[in-house]
């Protein structure tokens, strides 16, 4: 009896391990290394953009893989890509920030120039660009305007990451920790505590869950603002990584230049 209880009891684990590592599924999108030299990348309006080492600003179908150049500008002075609610913003070396029309390619300077010299983060969300400066005060831009406003106290020195989903913006302290931040007085609580995302190297958010990438290929999915943890498997990259959510899928574009789309 007692041999069948423990073979049984091995059977399940064996059983349950199977499963829980079939968390996920994934496939290339176009041809290997087709995006190689790639320096920035984010998603918006349901297809890739990014920007590469020859300044081009490129826009991919994620269906096809099709890729089209955004407009004729160059984008070689950007360091910072970001994209959200129909805009995408790219920071310049000198501080300055543009906005520039997913569709169209339009481009504006937004705000004074230079006046970003000191983000270290942003997120675009719903006609406001939400940023983190070094001295760790969290600014609300009118993205239409350019006026923006300090949200309460410079807490938030050494942001390694900010994101966007449900209402609230959550950020990646320099501890390793989690914090759930209003978006209209940036009054924040702890979620996850410190060492929790200290191996983290790229994150993105769908419909309340935030998914981690670990620099050992670790894919984890955090619910927000619960702060449940679920691992959902390994895959391989090659860094520099870039991992997008865009619809209910993932995207990671690495730096062997190829792009994979994950179904979850």
């Amino acid at each position: 009896m007692t041999r069948k209880k423990t073979f049984f009891f091995f059977y399940c684990l064996f059983f349950y391990t199977c499963i829980a590592a079939q968390t996920f599924n994934s496939k290339p999108i176009g041809q290997s290394g087709n995006w190689s030299g790639t320096r920035l990348a984010t998603t918006c309006n349901g297809a890739l953009y990014s920007i590469d080492t020859t300044g081009k600003f490129i826009r991919t179908n994620l269906s096809t893989g099709e890729k089209s150049a955004v407009n004729d500008q160059h984008y070689g002075n950007s360091i910072r890509l970001w994209g959200g609610g129909k805009n995408l913003f790219t920071l310049e070396k000198d501080g300055s920030l543009y906005r520039t029309h997913p569709e169209t390619g339009q481009w504006s300077i937004l705000g004074k120039a230079g006046d970003w010299i000191n983000t270290m983060q942003a997120v675009p969300v719903y006609g406001y660009l939400y940023s983190v400066e070094k001295n760790g005060t969290l600014y609300a831009t009118n993205v239409n305007t350019g006026n923006y406003i300090a949200l309460g106290k410079p807490d938030f020195a050494g942001c390694g990451a900010l994101y966007e989903t449900g209402g609230s913006l959550y950020l990646g302290g320099a501890s390793g920790n989690l914090l759930q931040v209003s978006e209209a007085d940036g009054t924040w609580k702890q979620i996850l505590s410190p060492q929790s995302l200290t191996n983290s190297i790229a994150g993105a958010v769908i419909s309340g869950k935030l998914f981690i990438l670990e620099k050992d290929g670790s894919l984890i999915r955090y619910d927000v603002p619960a702060g449940s943890k679920t691992v959902l498997g390994k895959t391989s990259f090659k860094s520099p990584v870039f991992l997008m959510a865009a619809g209910i899928k993932l995207y990671l574009l690495d730096g062997s230049g190829s792009l994979q789309e994950i179904s979850l």
